[in-house]
């Protein structure tokens, strides 16, 4: 497309698309001065775009008339990150100085080690339109700044208005930066889309299997298992919604807020999400008991519910909330591994109780499978899910905190996001992933006949009642006490 045809489009569609927010495209709070001053810029991007080798950037201003005589001089820089930032703490005169030398030709004003600033003057078409087009010949990171030099002093650019003509303008800008081939992303966003995609056929795979295991063996599933099916489904959905986001800025060059918003919100409820679950297993919920009072179900919503507002308010309200989430996290992780000490606690003590009492009614097993195996597999089970909580709670601390620095490398920072997760869910998948129960539900003692008497009395579905072992010893001479023992267990 040609320059004119192009800046014809943006002026007549430039409003409608400030109605969605491109991604470093557009502004309208540039402001341009029409009288002699000291030199000022404007940051048209709120971060870098990498471009490659034989790139095109399009410019485009548009500044409401009538215009003066004499226009602004104009430049468009591409810096590097450490130039930009390096030009924004420029003072006036350090960018006065910059101007002079932008005058005499100088093409990089701002060079120091892997620090520099490209220049390239921004034209005008006299009618209030400011354009620029050229093609980027080095690939680099780039952020890109409009610099406003002052006119000579002295001279009057706005000598033929009235002495009410407003010396400053708030214009528009449009920037357009193409990658070659008609890529709209930036050279750091371009592997998003390849790695999104293995990462969509990865969680389907995954649910599959997950779905596959669950009607081999659904006559063992309970509501824990349920409850972790949700897991993946939910990240199935962010991916494919992530995914598709990415390919619609590939192909039209713009990112719609709602959107992003979208995205945000369903990675910060995934986030919560994963952490409430955890805490819920390491209480035993589904593995030592299957029941818990209303009070215990509202306190693990409200940990949901101000973990996942925090998370929100990170990119909606202000970075300072990031604090915070990591307190949440601390929070929810010193629990989780709190709980899973205990448990572990509680079963060890159950095992040493029960051998005990085994031992001492010199009692047998007539199945393959013990209570000490079936106590032995849930402290193996809380043991490992105690690892992988820690593990994936500290690299989801760092990688959240260090996000910020991972900037100029989208994908690296999508990787770090994305791996300790896989892991987690793959580590929680293969440890509950239903398999055949039937031996731990039959579970039969063969006692010596001569000697006890035992009764296994059945599990009554009553509230408060427990199912009971009653081992009954033949009467000694002289006991004035019957020689029964009673041995209550806690329902699993």
């Amino acid at each position: 497309m040609l320059v004119d045809e192009w800046i014809t489009l943006v002026a007549v569609l430039l409003p409608g698309f400030l109605l969605v927010e491109s991604r470093y495209f557009f502004r309208d709070d540039v402001r341009v001065l029409y009288s002699w001053s000291d030199a000022s810029f404007d940051m048209l991007t709120d971060r870098g775009f990498g471009m490659i080798e034989h790139g095109e950037v399009n410019f485009a201003l548009h500044c409401p008339r009538p215009e003066p005589l004499n226009p602004p001089d104009l430049w468009l820089l591409l810096c590097s990150m450490a130039g930009g930032r390096q030009f924004a703490r420029m003072p006036p005169t350090q960018l006065n100085y910059n101007c002079h030398r932008l005058s005499t030709g100088v093409d990089d004003i701002v060079h120091k080690s892997e620090s520099f600033c490209h220049r390239r003057r921004v034209r005008t078409n006299g009618t209030g339109m400011y354009y620029l087009n050229f093609e980027v010949l080095n690939t680099d990171y780039y952020r890109f700044v409009l610099l406003q030099c002052p006119t000579l002093k002295g001279s009057s650019s706005v000598g033929n208005y009235s002495d009410g003509f407003d010396l400053q303008s708030k214009c528009t800008s449009a920037l357009m930066a193409m990658n070659p081939g008609g890529e709209q992303l930036s050279s750091d966003e371009i592997p998003m889309i390849y790695i999104y995609d293995m990462l969509l056929f990865f969680w389907l795979a995954l649910l599959i299997l997950w779905f596959g295991n669950f009607l081999m063996f659904r006559r063992f599933s309970n509501a824990l298992h349920k409850m972790l099916t949700l897991a993946p489904i939910l990240k199935l959905l962010l991916v494919a919604l992530i995914l598709s986001r990415w390919r619609s800025i590939s192909e039209h060059g713009l990112e719609y807020t709602s959107v992003e918003n979208v995205c945000h919100l369903f990675r910060s409820i995934e986030d919560a999400f994963i952490f409430t679950l955890m805490l819920l297993i390491a209480r035993g919920w589904g593995l030592l008991h299957s029941k818990m009072d209303n009070l215990r179900w509202a306190s693990f919503a409200f940990f949901f519910v101000i973990f996942a507002v925090s998370l929100m308010c990170v990119d909606w309200v202000h970075s300072y909330f990031l604090a915070f989430s990591i307190c949440c996290v601390v929070f929810l992780t010193y629990r989780t591994l709190k709980c899973c000490s205990v448990n572990i606690e509680y079963l060890q003590r159950r095992r040493r109780k029960f051998r005990h009492f085994i031992n001492r009614c010199n009692l047998q097993y007539s199945s393959s499978v013990t209570v000490d195996d079936q106590l032995c597999h849930k402290i193996e089970i809380f043991s490992k899910f105690r690892v992988i909580c820690a593990a994936f709670s500290l690299s989801f601390s760092l990688i959240v905190t260090l996000a910020m620095f991972l900037s100029e490398y989208a994908y690296v920072q999508a990787l770090t996001y994305e791996l300790p997760k896989i892991f987690t869910y793959v580590g929680i998948g293969i440890m509950f992933r239903l398999r055949n129960f039937a031996p731990f539900q039959h579970i039969r003692l063969a006692p010596p006949k001569e000697n006890v008497v035992v009764f296994m009395v059945p599990e009554v579905s009553q509230k408060f009642v427990r199912p009971e072992v009653i081992l009954g010893v033949p009467e000694q001479d002289n006991e004035v006490e019957l020689a029964c023992y009673l041995k209550r267990q806690k329902k699993r």
